[in-house]
């Protein structure tokens, strides 16, 4: 199975920090640090132990400044659980023969239950009925690409070629 790309996490763009702030502020080296840590935490997503304990000691920052930063996010760690189940839906659509145990493990859930209510909640289904709908998807997309030859699909030097042929087996 393909694994999924930790480092394929759509951009941090998505979430935007805090806008709006005047170049040159305190408020902008924060927004810098912040997008640097949203960046560390993209390319980690994958890791089970990636939360507020591993960013607070790879940043150098204290809890309740990590916290802060996180507050326009909805927090470090339903940041975290957002990008991560963003990852999961991504890889199903991908790839939707995985492993849904297999998936959620890699995506760095711990628990087959968090894993199941965070996708829920994120997109409204669970992730078997997701992988549903990207298999339906993906055979129809193999059914559009499959057609069956005709006569009427053959440009006329090919249909000339078969008239010959027929004639000359006669």
């Amino acid at each position: 199975m393909n694994q999924p790309s930790c480092a394929s996490v759509p951009s941090a763009g998505d979430s935007p920090a805090t806008p709006g702030h005047a170049p040159g502020t305190t408020d902008c080296v924060v927004d810098g640090k912040l997008a640097e840590i949203v960046g560390h935490i993209d390319r980690h997503i994958c890791d089970p132990d990636l939360g507020a304990t591993s960013l607070q000691a790879a940043f150098h920052l204290s809890r309740p400044t990590l916290y802060r930063m996180f507050q326009p996010l909805g927090g470090v760690s339903q940041h975290i659980r957002r990008r991560r189940v963003l990852v999961a839906h991504q890889h199903l659509r991908q790839d939707p023969d995985c492993s849904i145990t297999w998936l959620l493990y890699e995506a760095g859930f711990t628990s087959e239950r968090q894993f199941q209510r965070a996708f829920r909640a994120a997109f409204g289904l669970s992730p078997v009925e997701w992988r549903e709908r990207c298999r339906k998807a993906s055979q129809q997309r193999w059914r559009n690409r499959r057609r069956p030859l005709s006569i009427a699909a053959l440009p006329d030097s090919a249909e000339r070629q078969l008239s010959a042929m027929a004639i000359a087996t006669h």
